[in-house]
C-alpha cells in the first residue's frame, strides 16, 4: 500500500472495515508484549492512528498525538477462536472546534464499545 502523504478526511471522520481471523498465540513471556497491527495510520513522526490485538486477542483502537497515547479496549471479546469477525471501527467527529470526537467499535455487527476520544491534528 503507497504511503499516504496528507489524510484526507480526519476532520470529519473515517471508518475502517474488516474481515478477521485470529488464532490463540502462546502467552510465554516472549509472546507477552506481542500484537497483531490490524491498521497503523502513523506519521512519521508517530501521529495518527492504530488499532491492534494484544497476544490474547483483545482489539486495542488508539490515537497518537504529540504529547498523548489514547487508546480503547475492547476487553470483553477476545477474538482467538480461530472463526472470521468482521471488524467495524468509525471515528466521527462534531461540526465545532471545541466538540468531541468518537470512535465506536463493532464486532460481527454489534456495538462493543464507543468512547469519546480526541482526534489526531487536523493540519
Amino acid at each position: 500500500v503507497p504511503r499516504i502523504s496528507k489524510w484526507p478526511g480526519s476532520h470529519k471522520g473515517f471508518s475502517f472495515h474488516a474481515w478477521v481471523c485470529l488464532d490463540s498465540m502462546a502467552t510465554s513471556h516472549s509472546h507477552q508484549t506481542l500484537r497483531r497491527q490490524l491498521y497503523s495510520f502513523l506519521s512519521p513522526s508517530g501521529i495518527g492512528y492504530e488499532s491492534f490485538f494484544t497476544c490474547n486477542g483483545v482489539l486495542v483502537v488508539a490515537v497518537s498525538l504529540k504529547k498523548e497515547y489514547l487508546s480503547v479496549a475492547v476487553s470483553d471479546q477476545p477474538l482467538t477462536d480461530m472463526h472470521w469477525h468482521h471488524i467495524g471501527i468509525t471515528y466521527s467527529t462534531t461540526s465545532s472546534w471545541w466538540g468531541t470526537s468518537e470512535v465506536s467499535i463493532y464486532i460481527d455487527g454489534t456495538l462493543k464499545c464507543q468512547s469519546k476520544i480526541k482526534m489526531a491534528d487536523r493540519k
